[in-house]
């Protein structure tokens, strides 16, 4: 349930230092935002991020922005759901934070359950980079617990579909890891003897 007194403050996202900033006052006339250290700038030069007004299970603040975990079986109760592990953006939504999914969906329920693990400024791959690999380490949770047969053959298809998406990834990364280092010490040999490969 949104905290009805919630105190309302906020940090900054400041994008030509790449730092996050403790916001100590906002003149919302002429746009500056002064921070802790004494600096200020115009507020179009950062993005705000407003405090949830709400603790994470470590007693961490939440911030709008922030990437968050949690573990499914501890919120459901469920001993088949343990070691589920999900992630999502705290996001704002009318008055209201809301955790968002891989899925898209939203959710307040776990909010005092999860733990910050970064945010979306500092690691946007905690979302992008993680979200197969946690998919995959939760569908062979999901296999190894389902006493549906039917169930376990839909898992263990989705399963190899996913892993060989992956390995292919992988291997897509190799492969041009591998062109533009040749394509480094071909340069490099170019620069250095003037010579060029044929």
């Amino acid at each position: 349930m949104e905290n009805e007194t919630r105190e309302i403050k906020f940090r900054a996202w400041d994008r030509f230092r790449n730092e996050m900033q403790e916001v100590v006052a906002i003149d919302w006339k002429i746009h500056i935002i002064e921070f802790k250290n004494g600096s200020d700038c115009l507020s179009g030069d950062v993005e705000l991020m407003q405090f949830t007004g709400l603790k994470d299970r470590n007693e961490n603040e939440i911030y709008k922005g922030d990437i968050v975990e949690w573990d499914e079986g501890e919120v459901e109760h469920s001993p088949k759901d343990e070691g589920v592990i999900k992630r999502g953006l705290i996001v704002k939504e009318g008055i209201s934070f809301l955790i968002e999914n891989e899925d898209y969906h939203k959710t307040n329920r776990v909010l005092d359950k999860s733990k910050i693990i970064g945010n979306i400024h500092k690691n946007p791959d905690l979302l992008e980079g993680g979200t197969m690999k946690d998919t995959i380490k939760n569908l062979e949770h999901k296999y190894r617990t389902s006493k549906n047969d039917r169930h376990k053959f839909f898992l263990k298809t989705k399963l190899q579909t996913l892993k060989y998406v992956l390995e292919a990834l992988d291997e897509c990364k190799m492969n041009t890891h591998n062109i533009m280092v040749k394509e480094f010490k071909e340069e490099l040999k170019q620069k250095i003897t003037g010579e060029k490969d044929v």
